[in-house]
């Protein structure tokens, strides 16, 4: 399964509105916990704490395979 979504406009009126990097980090762990149930779970290593990288910029899942799952690649 793939999903796409474009965060472009959202992220474009929240870099409009907040300039603190404190806030926007704040805004992205919030949004990997809505995220967490979403996330594929076969071990629980995709959504376990400290598989996903959290940064004022982005939420980025850092798993072997994470691309896999993202493309829906089978091996």
């Amino acid at each position: 399964m793939k999903i796409a979504l474009d965060f472009k406009r959202v992220d474009a009126k929240l870099r409009a509105v907040v300039k603190d990097p404190a806030v926007k980090l704040e805004v992205n762990n919030a949004m990997a916990r809505y995220m967490d149930p979403y996330v594929p779970m076969d071990t629980g290593a995709l959504a376990s704490s400290g598989s996903a990288n959290i940064t004022p910029e982005y939420v980025e899942y850092n798993t072997p395979y994470a691309h896999y799952q993202y493309e829906g690649i089978v091996y």
